[in-house]
């Protein structure tokens, strides 16, 4: 139920592909070789190249200043639109999931976010 920014979407994305396209070139290189001999592979070596790769998907992954301070949980930003009173926020979903019962969590916690929007207009 956690709320993803676009960025952080790509991010993940990113570094999915990145690990994908390493196995698939690993895979390549032993069907290429065909000789590929196990016990001469240099495994630190291997590691440390998917710790560097790691670290740069890291590098990249950092959430800017300006996220940093944002709530990354619906429960969250209910919470602060109530100044704070989360058992306020936990009450209004609750009520809303039981009105609205056939719908996910997301969608309730959307509902309860524009209800109070609305009202505030």
């Amino acid at each position: 139920m956690q709320v993803v920014s676009v960025k952080e979407y790509w991010i993940q994305i990113f570094r999915r592909a990145t690990w994908i396209l390493f196995w698939l070139l690993f895979t390549l290189l032993v069907l290429a070789g065909g000789r590929l001999n196990w016990g001469q592979i240099d495994y630190p070596r291997l590691y440390g190249f998917c710790v560097i790769l790691s670290a740069i998907v890291q590098a990249f992954s950092k959430p800017s200043q300006s996220q940093q301070g944002k709530p990354k949980y619906y429960i969250d930003i209910v919470a602060e639109l109530l100044q704070g009173d989360r058992a306020a926020a936990q009450r209004l979903f609750n009520y809303t999931k039981d009105k609205f019962g056939g719908k996910t969590d997301d969608w309730v916690w959307q509902k309860v976010i524009r209800d109070i929007e609305r009202d505030r207009r």
